[in-house]
């Protein structure tokens, strides 16, 4: 007769088992409305992927650009060669679909044209953890009052009136904050950023910045760069009490099991 400390561990796997098969199942996603996917005739390398209004048009991507966007993946691994090679031009049609939603119709037509089948595993990797620096944040709560838009993005980048400045606005959690960070400035940010602030709730973030500044301090904590321009990760310790520190933390990788040319319109 089992123990009721090995009876729970017994339930304990069963329905992990149970919510593994969920996830994995095939579950029929969100669609655009319509959908043509045609090969590139471009010479350039040159790609661009855009959600506009109510459209996603993408110039000369590969199967690689299109996972990317539509889960945001740490690292691809595996999938057939072509899969970075052969280029393609999409536009698909989605009124009234946020951002997200959008991403995930994305991930729906990739199943159902290219044949896509992948799941997620976790590898350790370098990586900048998002944590407090020494003096505690220096950010508020977002405004409980302020209406959400659920199907946008929570962080934004804007150009204010300096010629020569960027101000990035989040009105989100902090996981949502730093997983934006490296898009605000990839050439400051050359690794995947990980919460580890511990922090919960939603928060107003503001970041003002030169992407002509220069590394000014060692530790980037927050001096200023010769000249009173801030790079953002100066910034972040200076106007918002963060830092980022390098690591190495588990980071999900998306493996491509399987994946087909299309066939085009």
């Amino acid at each position: 007769m089992q123990d009721q400390g090995s009876s729970s561990w017994l339930w304990r796997c069963l329905f992990c088992a149970l919510l593994l098969t969920f996830t994995c199942s095939s579950q029929p996603g969100p669609q655009f409305d319509v959908a043509a996917v045609k090969a590139s005739s471009s010479k350039s390398a040159f790609a661009s992927l855009d959600f506009r209004g109510g459209q996603f048009i993408s110039r000369n991507v590969t199967l690689r650009d299109l996972i990317g966007l539509a889960y945001r993946p740490n690292k691809v691994r595996g999938g057939p060669d072509w899969m970075d090679s052969t280029r393609f031009d999409i536009i698909a049609k989605a009124e009234g679909a946020g951002f997200e939603r959008r991403r995930k119709m994305l991930a729906t037509l990739l199943a159902e044209r290219f044949g896509l089948v992948a799941h997620i595993d976790q590898e350790v990797q370098p990586a900048l953890a998002l944590v407090i620096a020494r003096k505690g944040t220096k950010f508020p709560p977002v405004d409980p009052n302020y209406p959400v838009d659920q199907g946008e993005p929570a962080c934004v980048g804007e150009l204010p009136p300096g010629p020569s400045e960027m101000q990035e606005i989040c009105r989100g959690t902090m996981g949502e904050f730093a997983k934006y960070l490296g898009t605000f400035a990839p050439s400051y940010i050359d690794l995947p950023v990980v919460d580890q602030t511990g922090l919960s709730g939603r928060f107003e973030l503001r970041l003002h910045w030169s992407p002509h500044a220069h590394m000014g301090s060692a530790d980037n904590t927050g001096a200023a760069s010769p000249g009173g321009d801030l790079t953002i990760l100066e910034a972040l310790g200076s106007q918002l009490g963060l830092k980022l520190e390098r690591r190495r933390l588990p980071l999900p990788v998306l493996i491509v099991e399987r994946a087909q040319k299309p066939t085009l319109d």
